[in-house]
């Protein structure tokens, strides 16, 4: 069966979304703080610019689908976790009024934990019943996985994951990479879902990765010297 590669980018302005367009893209992420510290550090931006922006690139660009990022959804480097789902509810209200139609919840320093992450994902479901959501794990405490699936059993069926879990935030020292492919995919096949990618050319795909990058790994992915699952 052949398949066809679902390109997008990640922008943080009109700018950006502009020269994804004339590349010839039709999808981006459009990538905004819960936390003003963080989106003034990442983008240089106030919340209320962010959201500016962001309706500036859906009024320039009708035929483009604009997939908000929410960064630091489950808590920041300066300001700590966050407990409060309703908080979520009501940053995204603004965004959902502007027209967003899929919110991606990203936990950017990988604090979250799946009790945070299965309320989260309640407050905002029960909000607003027809957003599309997808989700952005970090492992820097080894819970990418784990939170991965409690938002699978959670009914969201978008996950996000890099390829040897490379990844990682200049603004959030100590945060390792992302959620490995090669793990999600070894425990989904491994739990009987039909994820139509091969484990062994994923995991070769990474061992090819890793020599050619010097990165920030998550340091949880699956041994690539025998190809067996591990603690790395």
């Amino acid at each position: 069966m052949s398949r066809k590669a679902d390109l997008f980018a990640l922008v943080p302005n009109l700018r950006g979304a502009a020269n994804a367009y004339e590349l010839g893209l039709r999808k981006v992420c459009y990538v905004v703080s819960l936390s003003v510290s963080h989106n003034k550090a990442n983008i240089n931006r106030t919340h209320e610019q962010s959201l500016d922006a962001y309706k500036e690139i859906r009024a320039t660009y009708p035929d483009m689908d604009v997939i908000v990022d929410l960064a630091t959804t489950f808590g920041c480097p300066f300001e700590g976790k966050y407990n409060d789902p309703a908080a979520v509810v009501a940053f995204l209200t603004d965004y959902v009024d502007a027209g967003m139609t899929e919110v991606c919840l990203c936990d950017t320093i990988g604090i979250a934990d799946p009790a945070q992450v299965k309320a989260v994902i309640a407050a905002v479901k029960a909000a607003y019943p027809t957003l599309r959501l997808a989700v952005h794990f970090h492992d820097t405490r080894g819970l990418g996985m784990v939170n991965t699936l409690t938002t699978m059993e959670a009914g969201v069926d978008e996950i996000q994951s890099t390829l040897g879990g490379l990844g990682g935030c200049p603004f959030a020292p100590g945060a390792s990479g992302n959620l490995a492919t090669e793990d999600a995919v070894w425990m989904l096949n491994e739990m009987g879902y039909d994820t139509g990618i091969s484990f062994p050319k994923i995991l070769a795909a990474a061992k090819h990765e890793k020599e050619l990058i010097e990165g920030n790994y998550s340091g949880h992915h699956i041994n690539i010297e025998n190809e067996t699952p591990c603690k790395a």
